[in-house]
């Protein structure tokens, strides 16, 4: 980290490893004032319960991983809604082109030329490792990704925010729920 921050930073704190798989929320606290720079295991209620309300707007500083596509497979990537998936998977299969889905669940019918990969429910499960994964979904070259539509509250907001970045969505933070 030191190596792409530089000397613009006085302090790392390095925690090392993350037991769950996604890189470590980052909090900047410049100026008498504290912002959620990148989501992650520590969610922003519970950094708000700590330090009361965090800072909106403005510049915040650059922080790793904090640019849209950070986590961008080469393969497009689309988020779909659960209840979709199969549907869009099928139209491309309709086309006899390879597709990859990345689901909270299995599909209800197999076929030939698509990867499926079911993660599970879990927050710590689907997505712990989104730039292993989308490279592990990258070399079944497929056309396209499919990504199921995760739940939007602030326990999923660190993955929702990788994959908001690797599809290529806009900038603006996600704003969740405390559900």
């Amino acid at each position: 980290m030191r190596d792409e921050l530089g000397e613009a930073v006085e302090v790392i704190l390095d925690g090392g490893d993350s037991p769950i798989g996604l890189e470590s929320t980052i909090v900047s606290c410049l100026n008498n004032e504290v912002r959620l720079l990148r989501p992650g295991f520590i969610t922003r209620s519970q950094i708000e319960q700590v330090v009361g309300g965090l800072a909106s707007g403005g510049e915040p500083p650059r922080a790793p991983g904090d640019r849209v596509q950070h986590y961008a497979p080469s393969t497009p990537l689309e988020i779909v809604a659960s209840d979709e998936l199969e549907v869009k998977a099928g139209e491309i299969l309709d086309r006899e082109e390879k597709v990859a889905v990345l689901a909270m669940r299995p599909p209800l019918h197999t076929k030939r030329y698509m990867t499926w990969i079911n993660a599970g429910k879990k927050p710590r499960c689907v997505c712990s490792q989104p730039v292993q994964q989308f490279a592990d979904l990258d070399r079944a070259q497929c056309v396209r990704i499919l990504v199921q539509e995760l739940p939007q509250d602030e326990r999923w907001a660190a993955i929702l925010d990788r994959l908001q970045r690797a599809s290529g969505l806009g900038e603006d933070p996600l704003e969740l729920s405390a559900s």
